[in-house]
């Protein structure tokens, strides 16, 4: 029950405007007032020692998300176009591969007669091995601080070096080793020379410009040089591969009147072809495409060496940390049989 004291003070107050509805108790005006004699001890808020509080300290209200978000990178392609093997091992230093002809002529026949004469040639095409390394090291501070972030940091390390060899590896499959007879698929000097794109009504010779027949006709530029470099041993039924750059799939899906892709017409009417998307085609000197055979006389037309995928080395001790190499042996590319290829630059 609320005092007679508490309900006078209401209602003066509520005169003022001020209504305290929720109160159910009053401190009287002479335990307040010092100056009357009679205030009541209380405790008194006492002066800070500490800096004022700003708040919990955002280590405690942060969240780290568990899976970790890796930087992305171009694929590696070139073992998937040119195909690739194992050759030797690393103590190999060059790549020998026999290149044989039949020859021979006929004359007419006479019981006597000692003309005519068939005969055969061999020849070796040699290729140079390249070496490569890298290195990683880790120490047991640096171990131990990455693991109080669950971030297990040699694992990272050993992924690390092996993107690093792959990616290299790659590199020297497109384009060799400069300075030894290492070449890549992309400068091999037995490739035929580039072809140019046909001009397109919107002018120049880029697929952006081009309509969906004009980029289909390009494609059949290249099967007719396939076809005039290999007559009669080449067809549309034959298995062949189609690469191109990444900039360059967009104009394949353009559509024509009857809703078919550039794409889908050219696998019509080529039904064995495989594409491959490879950013290295986007080159300085525009836009290259590549269309060869996958094998010609049951044999691979290109491939790709290497002799050693990844060594990996002793790990080495160190004062508080430890460090290991890895290696991996490349022989470039090798175009077998460059008839079998042909290159189109400036689509």
């Amino acid at each position: 029950m609320l005092t007679a004291r508490l309900a006078e003070h209401r209602a003066r107050l509520a005169q003022d405007g001020i209504i305290l509805d929720g109160v159910r108790d009053y401190l009287p005006p002479e335990w307040r007032n010092r100056s009357a004699g009679t205030s009541i001890a209380m405790d008194a808020q006492p002066a800070l020692f500490t800096a004022p509080n700003a708040g919990v300290p955002s280590l405690f209200t942060t969240y780290v998300d568990p899976r970790t978000i890796k930087v992305v990178y171009a694929p590696t392609k070139a073992a998937e176009f040119y195909g690739e093997e194992k050759m030797g091992d690393w103590t190999t230093t060059e790549f020998k591969f026999p290149l044989t002809e039949l020859s021979g002529h006929v004359t007419a026949y006479g019981d006597f007669n000692e003309g005519g004469e068939s005969n055969a040639n061999a020849n070796w095409v040699t290729r140079q091995a390249h070496y490569f390394q890298t290195h990683t090291k880790w120490g047991e501070r640096e171990l131990a601080m990455y693991g109080e972030a669950r971030v297990d940091w040699a694992s990272l390390q050993s992924e690390s070096s092996a993107n690093t060899i792959a990616r290299a590896q790659n590199t020297f499959q497109f384009f060799g080793v400069s300075g030894l007879r290492c070449y890549g698929g992309m400068n091999d000097p037995a490739l035929p020379a580039a072809i140019s794109p046909t001009t397109k009504a919107a002018g120049g010779t880029a697929w952006a410009n081009g309509t969906v027949i004009e980029i289909y006709n390009d494609f059949l530029k290249q099967y007719a040089a396939l076809q005039t470099a290999l007559p009669a041993l080449v067809d549309m039924s034959s298995e062949m591969d189609f690469g191109f750059p990444n900039t360059l799939e967009p104009y394949l899906a353009k559509t024509n009147d009857f809703g078919k892709t550039v794409k889908e017409i050219i696998q019509q009417s080529f039904p064995n072809v495989r594409f491959v998307v490879i950013p290295q085609f986007a080159t300085a000197s525009g836009n290259l495409t590549q269309l060869k055979l996958r094998t010609l006389n049951a044999l691979p037309v290109s491939m790709a060496q290497f002799t050693e995928k990844m060594r990996m080395h002793p790990v080495i001790n160190m004062e508080s940390g430890w460090k290991q190499k890895q290696s991996a042996g490349t022989g470039g590319t090798t175009i077998r049989y460059p008839m079998a290829f042909v290159q189109m630059l400036g689509a």
